[in-house]
């Protein structure tokens, strides 16, 4: 049976059971080659599975370290920028040309800078309120017989870990 997928498997199983539940002979044997087959294909996912999450770990701490890089790179452009402003506004210079870009001054919106957010006038503010159910507030009332409309409690949920 080698070279069989794990879905296959399975179905083979299932139908190994179906024989013995109508008690045809033969499928103790067949059961037992099955379910040696079946092992190993299931250790081989665990092992895959736990090579896949390690290999999906080094480009997380390596996407990380790029991010961190990028971070680093735009901090240092913006105080060249800074630096370079600060030249240019100290030398009265408004526009310095290269052959592939130029250093120009350019007009900025107007902002709203607050000074002291206790002094503005209520007419000026605004509250921000968002509203989201409380799982854990749900959840624990349904565990206790307490209907929640538009809420139901999953139980019985399952999943296959490779420890």
């Amino acid at each position: 049976m080698a070279g069989i997928a794990l879905h296959e498997l399975t179905a083979a199983a299932l139908q190994i059971q179906a024989l013995a539940d109508s008690e045809t002979e033969g499928w103790e044997q067949a059961l037992s080659e099955i379910n040696t087959n079946i092992q190993d294909k299931v250790i081989g996912c665990g092992m895959i599975h736990r090579n896949m999450l390690a290999e999906a770990q080094v480009y997380v701490t390596e996407a990380n370290r790029l991010v961190e890089m990028a971070r680093i790179l735009e901090r240092r452009a913006e105080r060249l920028r800074e630096y370079t402003e600060t030249n240019m506004r100290e030398l009265g210079l408004e526009e310095v040309k290269a052959d592939t870009f130029k250093a120009v001054w350019r007009k900025l919106p107007d902002v709203v800078e607050i000074t002291n957010a206790n002094d503005i006038p209520a007419k000026y503010s605004r509250i921000v309120q968002r509203i989201e159910p409380n799982k854990e507030d749900i959840k624990e009332a349904l565990k206790n017989d307490i209907p929640v409309p538009g809420a139901q409690l999953v139980t019985g949920r399952k999943k296959v870990v490779f420890k």
